[in-house]
């Protein structure tokens, strides 16, 4: 922390049910994930047919 290179990141595999892990990733870290998603799964298939989860359209 005393070097500015502490991130309060919540780890997806720690995180609880009642946490938003990807809420504490850097925007430029969730941008490039929604950049992904939308080439490789346009229809969103993965993001409607999951019914709960750690989801992009949640962050």
């Amino acid at each position: 922390k005393t070097r500015g290179s502490h991130l309060e990141t919540i780890y997806m595999n720690d995180a609880s049910r009642d946490q938003n892990p990807l809420a504490s990733y850097p925007e430029a870290n969730l941008s490039r994930l929604r950049e992904i998603a939308q080439k490789y799964d346009p229809g969103r298939v993965f993001q409607v047919l999951q019914n709960d989860g750690f989801l992009l359209s949640k962050a």
